[in-house]
């Protein structure tokens, strides 16, 4: 860990201010859209109003990881920590208001990170394949652990970050759930590329709005800080993307999502899987078979598309704070009682 991040290496959490509880859905509207005006009119990575702090995590050999942290009010030192991954081509913050939403829906903290070669991140060389993201998010989710032995470790993954939560899940005994996020190995590879996407913007409002033309994003507030996010200057003016377009990378797919199933069904931690538009349809057989016997539990928000988290922030984080205190709070609770912790 980086000696110049006094916040991260003492006790994660010590000092780190909550956010507080929204007063009412009235309430609620008004701060997200007071946010997104922020977001919009703003040239910083817009973290403040969802996060309590922005670390930068040394790893010596891996890279400088970016890492925003917040915790619920009041939340204790065995509360859940969620390690919140995001997709291809997207940042830490496609996760902010969804964050916050699940801050006030379940006592916990969440750690969301930017993955290699996305957001804030400073990792050289910048490859994406499988097994150096793999290692990557290992090493934050050992890290995390170790800081912070107390709390339960939750990985949430969204797409390329689904398939890497499922498969650093074999290496991370510990591990108190697992959660999917519209991340389904043979749709992911059947997939058609993506349209092409414009290299250059004006501004951050061009972007949103032909994110929300294309289909792409669902909802303003919840696609704002993530696109921002994914967004860097460019020397001639306006803004491009951080990534490679998706079609440049359309070798490394079969590395990501191949064996995705298998790794998710064969994982023994509570497990959920979150889906957008067209939910249990999509299942393939296996997936299928699997929920009809209770393997993991399904949530479908139908009303999103494929980026769920941002599309629905607060049923995600409904559907995320169910997971928790349904499902892995008790199988928890019911593992200590055996041990006589």
């Amino acid at each position: 860990m980086s000696a110049a991040n006094p916040g991260w290496t003492r006790a994660p959490w010590a000092g780190v201010p909550t956010l507080p509880r929204a007063a009412g859905d009235g309430a609620q509207a008004l701060a997200e859209e007071a946010a997104l005006q922020t977001i919009l009119a703003g040239d910083d990575v817009p973290w403040r109003p969802f996060f309590s702090s922005a670390e930068d995590v040394d790893f010596p050999g891996r890279g400088v990881f970016r890492v925003y942290c917040a915790a619920s009010p009041g939340a204790a030192a065995d509360a859940p920590l969620l390690v919140l991954l995001h997709g291809f081509g997207c940042a830490a913050l496609s996760w902010a208001p969804a964050a916050r939403h699940l801050l006030s829906a379940a006592p916990c903290r969440v750690a969301a990170a930017d993955l290699r070669g996305h957001g804030a991140t400073a990792a050289q060389p910048e490859e994406l394949d499988a097994d150096t993201l793999l290692a990557d998010v290992v090493a934050l989710a050992r890290a995390l652990a170790l800081r912070a032995p107390a709390a339960p470790l939750v990985l949430v993954g969204h797409s390329l970050g689904g398939a890497l939560a499922a498969r650093a899940s074999a290496q991370l005994p510990g591990l108190a759930g697992l959660v999917l996020v519209d991340c389904l190995e043979e749709a992911a590879l059947r997939a058609p590329p993506p349209p092409p996407r414009p290299p250059r913007f004006a501004d951050r409002a061009e972007a949103l709005r032909w994110a929300l033309r294309q289909g792409a994003a669902r909802c303003a507030a919840g696609a704002a800080p993530g696109l921002a996010a994914a967004l860097r200057p460019l020397p001639e003016g306006g803004l491009g993307w951080r990534t490679a377009a998706a079609e440049q990378t359309r070798a490394l797919w079969a590395g990501w999502f191949g064996g995705v199933t298998d790794a998710f069904l064969a994982s023994v931690t509570p497990r959920l899987l979150l889906l957008g538009g067209g939910g249990a349809e999509r299942l393939d057989a296996r997936l299928a078979v699997a929920q009809m016997q209770g393997r993991f539990q399904l949530a479908v928000l139908p009303r999103a598309g494929h980026a769920v988290q941002e599309d629905e922030p607060a049923a995600t984080a409904t559907a995320l704070a169910a997971f928790l205190q349904r499902i892995v709070l008790p199988r928890l609770r019911e593992g200590r009682a055996r041990s006589g912790a």
